[in-house]
């Protein structure tokens, strides 16, 4: 929006306000402001200064007279209306021309705007920079003053610069990164499923639609951007198909080439850096739901005592009974030691 189209609008909701008034006292306090509100048309824009004379001159034109007037009312009305739609309309353009200007100039121009993109809660993402190498000066180089030619040479713009690096060479920076985690250059193992291995229990359609109908109104989208929920507005026998196909994933035990897509947003961490988020579009997660009962009871049937990663077994558990057995060792005057070995960035190297 604009000062105008702002302005605009405020007219249009106080004349709306004067013809729906149900007392004298409410029809008044709109007509009061339509005379006297003093709208804020500082504007620098050369388009809008135009836009805010005119509605200046309209705005001086109303009188009470016009006001108590049904007919000027509605016709005042209906101009106001048509004006903010365009109003807003110029102001949606001037917007996009403004961020598409920001994009083409770069960093001069719009380097606060991305410093707002990158906010945490404990201070700013620190930006990549463009690296120089140092200059290696030896006991023989003349530091104490320069000649003209070297002066020169040094006012003259350079673009070996050190300049800050714009979010594509940031966002190529983690994905090279994260690339060596992840071996992108490497072909993961396939899986080679038992031949014997039994197919999964069907499942009906009146399953399927609540477990469709189980996720959140608010929860998050993939990258295909479409809410579970959304595909119970299809018929059943396109929801049939999207069953047999599930089914057909199971028993190859492969996605479709597209579904195995993963797109990978960064996301600020407080301490500074990213944390790689990977979307998934909305057919593995609802086949991941669809299939919670057999995978919550393969996990029961794989159930150790001494796998803390099942149903009332935490790490926090895990790490009180421990200190709880080094408090008893040590009360009782015996000796007790401990490992921990951490796997670094486990769960990125894990090829799925």
């Amino acid at each position: 929006s604009s000062p105008v189209s702002r302005a605009w609008k405020r007219s249009l909701s106080w004349l709306r306000k004067v013809q729906a008034a149900s007392t004298s006292s409410a029809r008044d306090a709109a007509v009061w402001k339509l005379l006297h509100y003093r709208h804020d048309l500082l504007v620098h824009d050369p388009l809008l200064q135009e836009d805010a004379a005119a509605f200046r001159a309209w705005n001086g034109l109303i009188t009470r007279q016009m006001l108590i007037s049904s007919s000027w009312v509605r016709a005042l009305t209906e101009v106001a209306k048509k004006a903010a739609e365009l109003a807003e309309h110029k102001a949606a353009v001037a917007a996009t021309q403004r961020f598409a200007e920001w994009i083409q100039e770069g960093q001069a121009a719009g380097l606060r705007r991305q410093h707002l993109f990158a906010r945490t809660a404990t201070g700013w993402t620190q930006d990549a920079a463009d690296q120089q190498q140092p200059t290696n000066l030896s006991e023989l180089d003349d530091l104490e003053g320069v000649s003209l030619v070297q002066l020169r040479a040094a006012l003259e713009p350079s673009e070996e610069a050190g300049t800050p690096i714009g979010a594509q060479f940031t966002a190529n920076v983690e994905r090279a990164r994260w690339g060596a985690q992840w071996a992108t250059g490497s072909k993961p193992d396939e899986l080679q499923w038992p031949e014997d291995m039994p197919p999964l229990t069907p499942v009906s359609l009146r399953i399927f639609k609540g477990v469709l109908f189980s996720f959140p109104a608010g929860t998050g989208l993939g990258w295909d951007a479409v809410h579970p929920r959304a595909m119970l507005r299809l018929d059943d026998d396109h929801l049939w198909q999207w069953l047999f196909l599930m089914e057909r994933c199971e028993r190859e035990g492969r996605w479709p080439t597209m579904v195995g897509v993963v797109v990978v947003v960064l996301i600020p961490k407080p301490e500074g850096g990213f944390r790689p988020i990977g979307l998934i579009p909305n057919m593995p997660r609802a086949w991941m739901r669809l299939r919670r009962i057999e995978a919550k009871a393969w996990e029961i049937g794989c159930d150790r005592q001494y796998l803390y990663a099942g149903t009332g077994r935490g790490s926090t558990v895990a790490a009180w009974k421990q200190a709880a057995r080094a408090e008893a060792a040590k009360a009782g005057g015996h000796q007790y030691a401990q490992s921990l070995l951490d796997l670094v960035k486990a769960f990125e190297r894990i090829p799925y």
